[in-house]
């Protein structure tokens, strides 16, 4: 006991005469730890923005291209639509004069699905 009561003292006595030593060093190491995980952060944030900067620009450049697609699918489904049930109501309600022919049916209903 009395000796390891001694070994006790001596370590104390080592780490309190060394703790400027061990706490410089320490400060050191962690700011530069620090610093260094602040580096890889910013740089792989760096490059996440490029990549999805890129991204972007690309399906902006999508878009734009397919836009004036989109509104001609748009008014032509509209138009269609317009269409078929016109035709079914001067068959189906008015009676005109004209036979309404069973293949007109299956291209309405086709033309009304698509």
């Amino acid at each position: 006991p009395a000796a390891d009561k001694i070994r006790t003292e001596t370590i104390h006595d080592f780490i309190g005469n060394h703790m400027d030593v061990v706490s410089k060093r320490s400060t050191e190491e962690i700011t530069h730890y620090t610093s260094m995980q602040r580096e890889l952060h910013d740089s792989v944030v760096d490059v996440l923005h490029l990549l999805f900067r890129d991204v972007q620009g690309r399906i902006d450049a999508t878009c734009e291209d397919l836009g004036s697609l989109w509104v001609h699918l748009v008014m032509f489904s509209v138009i269609q639509i317009v269409a078929i049930t016109a035709s079914l109501r001067s068959h189906l309600v008015e009676g005109t004069l004209e036979e309404y022919h069973w293949w007109w049916v299956l291209q309405d209903l086709f033309h009304l699905v698509g």
